[in-house]
């Protein structure tokens, strides 16, 4: 792991030196497809701009990124409704402006539209992720009434927000449970998926 910080530091340290991306030095293999450095710098600048993150981390979001468009091909081949142009002006928005997209867009050689196939991974992934955990819980409604009684009820009153009814929050609570439990079911989820793929990092 020391020898891949130190392969990723020095690549991007030579790109930020020439100011452009004009080294691909492969990372990971997947399959039979490379992660590389542009891959990772492209991720980092675009979507996964939490300065909290390594670059093991975003390596292993794309890596979960590749592996989920590998086991739903055919969906992604259709994948229509995914939001790119509401993605494109968030960017723009996060940005400061088009021009300054633009001008960090210009260090990999790309433009807006450039980009749009990887807003669609990246959006096709987070989709098909919610999908698939969202399937994997079963909330029953005993538990929804529970939770009406002893969160939702103490919650409205505490802040003073007007009580739905039962019959009108249950859809609303029923999504919260289920997000809940999903996000405990991540973890395996993908480490059930990458057992499927071969996974090589060069270190």
């Amino acid at each position: 792991m020391y020898i891949l910080r130190w392969v990723i530091f020095f690549s991007l340290a030579l790109v930020s030196t020439l100011n452009s991306i004009t080294i691909d030095l492969p990372l990971v293999k997947f399959e039979n497809e490379y992660i590389t450095v542009f891959d990772l710098s492209l991720a980092r600048d675009f979507f996964f701009r939490d300065k909290s993150l390594t670059d093991e981390d975003i390596l292993n979001k794309i890596i979960l990124i590749k592996a989920v468009i590998y086991e739903f091909k055919r969906d992604y081949e259709t994948s229509e409704d995914l939001n790119i142009n509401s993605f494109k002006e968030k960017l723009i928005e996060d940005y400061g402006g088009i021009e300054n997209l633009k001008k960090q867009l210009k260090v990999y050689n790309m433009n807006l539209e450039d980009l749009s196939k990887f807003i669609k991974d990246y959006l096709f992934f987070n989709k098909m992720k919610e999908k698939v955990l969202m399937s994997k819980v079963i909330v029953r409604f005993d538990e929804i009434e529970n939770y009406y009684k002893k969160v939702y009820l103490p919650n409205q009153k505490k802040l003073n927000l007007p009580i739905k009814p039962l019959t009108e929050a249950a859809a609303i609570i029923e999504k919260k449970i289920k997000l809940e439990r999903a996000t405990k079911l991540e973890k395996y989820w993908k480490k059930e998926l990458l057992s499927h793929y071969t996974v090589i990092f060069f270190r």
